[in-house]
């Protein structure tokens, strides 16, 4: 492009093409029962028991809004405690509030697997002794984070002249 249009347009760039949801093995979205916050957004019906696998930000959100509308929400964070990349004080607060809201909490729990069954799903989940629990509800919520939507943007091919 020669020296003058690169003071121009500059050396780097910006390409913004949001987000989607991130899942871990074991934890895949079907869409149907095993659910991202898309998913959740425009649910049929108020679960009975909402089962989010995440404290963060995506999964207290959506899991106080079916709070409010009557579901049991139970929270599996694999760290020790709500927003684990935020303010441990925040966390705790917001736990308090959460809790007189009827949530129950599975702090230091690994999700294994979640299991799509016949009216819902269940979940091998790991405690911090090595034991295997089952939970079990109508949904459940995987707000485990997201990341960059980069599919089919040619990024491997960034710096060769092909």
């Amino acid at each position: 492009m020669g020296e003058k249009n690169e003071k121009i347009f500059g050396k780097n760039i910006i390409i913004a093409t949001g987000s989607k949801p991130n899942f871990f093995p074991g934890m895949e979205p079907d869409k149907k029962r095993i659910i991202t916050s898309t998913e959740a957004l425009s649910l049929k019906e108020v679960p009975k028991h909402l089962i989010v696998i995440g404290g963060g930000v995506i999964g207290l959100e959506l899991g106080s809004v079916y709070g409010r509308l009557g579901s049991q929400v139970t929270i599996v964070e694999f760290q020790d405690g709500l927003l684990p990349t935020m303010d441990k004080t925040l966390g705790k607060e917001l736990m308090k509030i959460l809790k007189k809201e009827g949530f129950k909490f599975l702090f230091n729990h690994a999700v294994q697997k979640v299991n799509p069954t016949k009216d819902g799903v269940q979940l091998d989940v790991k405690n911090k002794k090595g034991e295997i629990i089952s939970v079990e509800g109508d949904y459940c919520l995987v707000a485990v984070g997201r990341k960059a939507y980069t599919d089919k943007l040619g990024l491997d091919k960034i710096g060769s002249r092909n």
